[in-house]
């Protein structure tokens, strides 16, 4: 029998407390603690100071990014191993204009510094470049968007330094599962996806486009999801558009065929835009590599279900 949807958020839950840590793993100089007197060293100066984070402090320096983090504000910096750069598509960085590499690059700074042991449970900060990162704690555990936490609470005179394990990248370099994969209120959507062959179908990028509306986890918690295996597949489906569409492509009332081949209406009704008559985008335009995603407050449901 399939789980509830409540009872995936569940599982998810369990398996990220399981699979993610915090240790102090570089090499360098790791003693400071939020307890002990500030380091006279900048943000940067900190971060060099770690053999491990060599690959950060070389794009950090070819950016523009270094001068705005020079200062003494209080900066908190999540900065990517050298390991969490070898990941990357080979040259995937190396194609960015300058302009691009910073934009990418501030993505991992806020200007609320924190140590580990102040982060909530659920959190995400607006970054230097704009756009929100997130966070999930849980017991001695810290996930951040796609990514984990591998050492942190490095005290600099201008902030904070966390490392992670994953290069921390904005939206529209991320395919629609990267964008509803990072944020915690979209857990359960998300791990529904993960099981199910849709996954797969959504990474593509050569050729596709799509339209995701992502319902919440509070949605998916007032929801009684079908038995059948097939039959969920199908409802997932019901939440894919195989086009791209941006919110200024709705007007009126308008049908559109889904991936299951069922046809879906969204409608504008004063200045809201209302999916299958009863969800409401919340957020909008989530624009990625292959597609949009749209967050709406309430599942979908295929008209034959």
């Amino acid at each position: 029998m399939m789980h509830t949807f409540q009872t995936r958020l569940v599982i998810l839950i369990s398996w990220l407390l399981c699979s993610i840590w915090i240790t102090s793993c570089l090499s360098g100089d790791n003693s400071l603690s939020p307890n002990q007197e500030a380091s006279n060293q900048l943000l940067l100066e900190r971060a060099q100071s770690f053999d491990e984070l060599s690959t950060f402090v070389e794009k950090v320096e070819e950016s523009n990014l270094e001068s705005a983090i020079s200062d003494s504000g209080a900066y908190m910096l999540f900065a990517p191993s050298n390991e969490a750069f070898a990941q990357l598509s080979e040259g995937i960085l190396d194609t960015l204009s300058t302009e691009e590499l910073t934009n990418v690059l501030s993505y991992h700074v806020t200007d609320t510094a924190l140590f580990a042991n102040q982060f909530r449970n659920t959190q995400r900060f607006e970054t230097l470049q704009g756009e929100n990162i997130y966070l999930f704690r849980g017991t001695n555990t810290i996930n951040i968007n796609l990514g984990q936490l591998i050492a942190g609470n490095y005290q600099a005179q201008s902030g904070i330094l966390h490392a992670t394990n994953t290069v921390l990248l904005p939206d529209s370099y991320l395919n629609v599962t990267g964008i509803f994969g990072k944020r915690y209120t979209l857990f359960t959507f998300n791990q529904a996806i993960g099981s199910t062959e849709l996954s797969d179908t959504l990474q593509q990028s050569e050729g596709n486009e799509f339209t995701v509306f992502a319902p919440t986890n509070t949605a998916f918690n007032s929801t009684s999801p079908p038995e059948d295996e097939s039959a969920i597949e199908s409802l997932l489906e019901y939440h894919i558009i195989p086009q791209k569409l941006t919110s200024s492509d709705f007007e009126g009332s308008q049908s559109f065929e889904t991936l299951n081949g069922d046809q879906l209406t969204v409608e504008v009704q004063n200045d809201e835009i209302i999916v299958d008559g009863e969800a409401t985008i919340t957020t909008s335009n989530l624009e990625g590599t292959n597609g949009i995603v749209h967050i709406v407050d309430a599942v979908l449901t295929p008209p034959d279900n």
